[in-house]
């Protein structure tokens, strides 16, 4: 049990650092998108990857970003990051249940679920609107005829969905057991 709890408590930290630095990363991103720097590292593929919109292949770099654009492309990596955010909230509680040798409990059951249905979301929602909302925002100074909207869903949609519908059935086994748990508590 205690090495459960150690690499629960290194996990704990590890899910605090990345549920604060991810939205910091996009928004430092989006506000150095115009910088030199920034444009090496993009030109490098060592920050983030080129847009594959409808037009093909787009870099970053190559946008001639306006401060509205610049807040669109924001909005549309942190509606990305709303259903990861989440699903790190509900790790950092599971696992400080883990660190507090708390394993089967009602609680992490219903984690568990939550995290299921985040990969639902993602799935069904998050990704297709916020490739839309990118599509926008790198699109949206071209000229008339050139501007696009655009809505995918496709396998990795579907595979979000599935691992969804797995954890899912993981929390409904996980609510079982600390039923059972519960219960074991209580016999003599």
């Amino acid at each position: 049990m205690n090495r459960i709890q150690t690499v629960s408590a290194r996990f704990l930290a590890l899910f605090k650092f990345l549920i604060v630095s991810l939205p910091g990363l996009a928004m430092f991103k989006w506000l150095c998108i115009k910088a030199h720097f920034m444009k090496s590292m993009f030109i490098q593929n060592t920050l983030i990857e080129p847009y594959h919109g409808p037009e093909g292949v787009v870099y970053l770099t190559d946008v001639s970003w306006t401060p509205l654009t610049q807040f669109i492309a924001l909005c549309s990596d942190m509606l990305a990051l709303l259903p990861i955010l989440v699903g790190l909230y509900a790790l950092i509680h599971i696992f400080q249940h883990y660190k507090n040798a708390e394993i089967f409990n009602m609680a992490n059951a219903r984690y568990y679920r939550l995290i299921g249905w985040m990969f639902i979301l993602d799935g069904l929602l998050t990704r297709s609107l916020s490739g839309g909302i990118m599509t926008i925002a790198v699109t949206l100074n071209n000229p008339p005829g050139h501007r696009y909207v655009t809505l995918q869903f496709g396998s990795p949609n579907l595979e979000a969905i599935f691992c969804g519908a797995v954890v899912i059935v993981v929390s409904w086994v996980m609510l079982e057991a600390a039923k059972l748990h519960e219960e074991q508590k209580y016999i003599v």
